[in-house]
């Protein structure tokens, strides 16, 4: 008897040990395999995370080993609480394993509704599940697959640029750069910044909205015609510091210093000091920037990447419109959630590497004259989106964001693209804010006259209807828009300004920064001094473009289309550039603005129901506080199939913004930005208004709305 519950035990131990070995296996196809595939694709993404090779091997067996056992453990919890269902759980959970390898595929059909195509992969797992219970040798089969298991991880650790973060190839030591003068050098990186944000109407640099950057035009080169060499940072970025074409470079690793050794960091290393703040790249040596503030410590790391890995496999896995609630994956490459937030916390972000204010703190605290000269660099995610700053600094709650913006796709509403470029410019006036305090801090510390001072973007970007933000394409009307970026250039002593129309590109400012404290670039650069006046000037420019997975090259003349300021696509009404320097005077019905309702016709009588997002906020508004409650988002009734609704916010009395709510959305959307300066001490009362033609003018229904903190 003893022998036969033996046996019968043993059936059963071995029994529920090949079914968490078959969860294992499919959770590797599900889970643990498409984050691989997509990480090994997108260095960047770890690159950022500053993951070390104990994190990558650390990653991979938590992907593989992990995240199934804790899936194993529930499902064998599960069944030992309730014996009677333990097959069913068993098999509900490889349904859903299936279905979450069935659903990247289908979610490409973009055509078809995201919960038919959700209910289609659920089928196709419950199919799954059936057949396994059946079929002997469907369960044989997945036994087979358990290679996989260390298969997965193992190509994932081997595949290059994944390897060489494991083991980087021994560093290519710069040589032959011998310093003659020891000038201070000064570079700005700014991120997502297009030229044509900080011109006026007349194609000059708005002095009234940016004084900073006019101050510094001042007495600098402007060179009007410079473009970037690609549409995204993780390309753009090493092109500046390396002086090479990304496509030149080994590709697809990253903005690593295994990638590019021979950058700025590494040829000035030697003589130079380092002040030097990366936020999405990693080509400074260690032992050059080991005291960097932005380094994050490992348990830092962890925590970002594991909330990040969620967000990323959260956006493989559902389908589009069930994304629009996650966080967004554009631009930042980390710490997706906490993008989201106005508030961002060091428990949440690696080092509070996304936290401008912070960064830029820490970044000037190290400007300082030395006994030495010193490189001062700082790359600033400012104006990148997410958009959360004013012009002076203050943050507010990005709160909704319309369908698609957030994530830099096209957007077909004009006003949606109207309301970004608004937000876009305000945090454009931050950036001034900044460039402001870094020339006071360089005047305190005796530099300003005696540095080499650059100022430059990676990229720029595009707000036309229908266009998509960040990538360029051949023929597109948005080429200018991207690849025109500002660059200044001041030379030690220089005190006048000089406007050039040389085709440069950000190829050339390594070899500039080289010649002006060594004489010379050594061989092997793409790009030129931009000083040089025996130089031959180039008689095209060139952009890689990542549109597509392996990568586009572009090629145009000496100055691609579009790069004048040209006329915008959005109407006047709605375009923040072309308002008299006054970013929030968009939107329809302008007229409105700075009047009083009580001067208004309002028809008190036939309100409108709607909800006010954040409606507890104005109920004690301190307008000195770090955030500021500025951006009203809410919603009216009204039906999914009418046009637009205007709009007018009235703040205290006296209408502050004018709007219009989305066009075909469920519950008519709509959002509006407060001028800071709108908003007093203690409760404010903001009300919204329906704005329709009446007799002899426009009428005003009140939005009777609802809504909390």
């Amino acid at each position: 008897m003893w022998r036969g519950v033996k046996r019968s035990s043993l059936l059963q131990s071995t029994t529920q040990g090949r079914r968490a070995l078959h969860l294992f296996v499919l959770s590797a196809f599900a889970v643990a395999q498409p984050l691989f595939d997509l990480l090994a694709r997108h260095p960047a993404f770890l690159v950022t995370h500053r993951v070390d090779a104990l994190d990558l091997v650390l990653l991979a067996l938590a992907l593989v080993l992990l995240v199934p056992a804790c899936l194993a453990a529930v499902t064998w919890g599960l069944g030992r609480a309730f014996p009677d269902a333990a097959e069913a759980i068993h098999r509900s959970v490889l349904a859903l394993l299936v279905a979450a390898i069935a659903l990247p595929p289908l979610v490409r059909l973009e055509a078809v509704p995201a919960l038919l195509l959700v209910a289609a992969a659920l089928c196709l797992g419950a199919i799954a599940a059936v057949a396994y219970a059946r079929s002997a040798g469907l369960r044989t089969f997945l036994t087979v697959l358990s290679p996989a298991l260390a298969l997965f991880p193992l190509l994932f650790l081997l595949r290059p640029p994944v390897s060489e973060l494991i083991a980087p190839p021994p560093p290519e030591e710069p040589s032959g750069i011998a310093i003659e003068n020891d000038v201070p050098v000064v570079l700005v990186v700014f991120d997502a910044l297009p030229l044509r944000s900080l011109l006026d109407r007349s194609g000059r640099i708005d002095a009234a909205r940016y004084p900073n950057f006019a101050a510094l035009a001042a007495t600098s080169h402007w060179f009007r015609n410079a473009t970037t060499v690609a549409d995204r940072t993780a390309d753009a970025l090493p092109a500046i510091l390396t002086g090479r074409y990304p496509w030149k470079s080994l590709q697809g690793g990253g903005p690593t210093r295994a990638r590019h050794p021979r950058n700025l960091f590494a040829l000035l290393g030697h003589a130079y000091a380092m002040n030097v703040i990366e936020i999405f790249s990693w080509l400074c040596p260690e032992e050059l920037c080991y005291g960097s503030p932005t380094l994050p410590s490992r348990p830092a790391r962890v925590r970002a990447l594991a909330s990040d890995l969620v967000t990323l496999y959260a956006h493989l896995l559902l389908p589009k419109p069930w994304t629009r609630s996650l966080p967004s994956l554009e631009g930042t490459w980390a710490n997706f959630a906490a993008a989201r937030e106005a508030r961002l916390t060091p428990d949440l972000l690696a080092a509070r590497r996304l936290d401008v204010p912070w960064v830029f703190a820490r970044f000037l605290e190290g400007v300082e004259d030395r006994a030495r000269p010193a490189l001062h660099f700082v790359h600033l995610n400012l104006p990148h989106p997410p958009y959360r700053y004013l012009p002076s600094g203050r943050r507010y709650d990005p709160g909704r964001e319309p369908a698609g913006a957030a994530e830099g796709e096209p957007v077909d509403d004009p006003w949606a693209n109207a309301q970004a470029l608004q937000r876009h410019l305000l945090q454009v006036g931050y950036a001034d804010r900044l460039l402001g305090e870094l020339r006071r801090r360089l005047e305190a510390e005796g530099l300003f006259d005696r540095a080499l001072v650059i100022v430059t973007a990676d990229h720029g970007e595009s707000f036309r209807p229908s266009l998509d933000r960040r990538s360029v394409s051949e023929g597109s009307e948005n080429v200018g828009d991207i690849l025109s970026i500002p660059l200044l250039v001041k030379l030690p002593g220089q005190d006048h300004a000089v406007v050039s129309g040389r085709n440069a590109e950000t190829i050339d400012i390594l070899p500039t920064i080289l010649a002006v404290v060594a004489g010379a670039a050594p061989e092997g650069m793409d790009g030129a001094n931009l000083f040089d006046a025996d130089a031959a000037e180039r008689r095209h420019k060139y952009a890689y473009s990542s549109r597509l997975d392996q990568g586009e090259l572009l090629r145009f003349g000496r100055r691609v289309p579009g790069a004048r300021p040209g006329t915008s696509r959005l109407p006047p009404e709605l375009d923040a550039r072309a308002q008299g320097g006054d970013p929030f005077a968009i939107g329809p019905n302008r007229e409105l603005l700075g009047r009083a309702i009580a001067d208004l016709a309002v028809d008190a009588e036939d309100a409108v129901a709607g909800e006010l997002a954040g409606k507890d906020a104005y109920a004690d508004v301190d307008p000195q506080a770090e955030q500021l409650p500025v951006r009203l988002t809410g919603s009216i009734r009204a039906p999914a199939a009418a046009a637009p609704v205007d709009l007018a916010v009235a703040v205290n009395g006296v209408v502050r913004a004018v709007t219009r709510t989305t066009a075909g959305a469920p519950d008519a959307p709509f959002s509006a930005m407060l001028p800071e300066q709108a908003l007093r001490p203690g409760r404010n009362d903001v009300r919204v208004f329906v704005v329709e033609p009446g007799d002899g003018g426009l009428l005003l229904r009140p939005v009777a709305a609802s809504g909390g903190a």
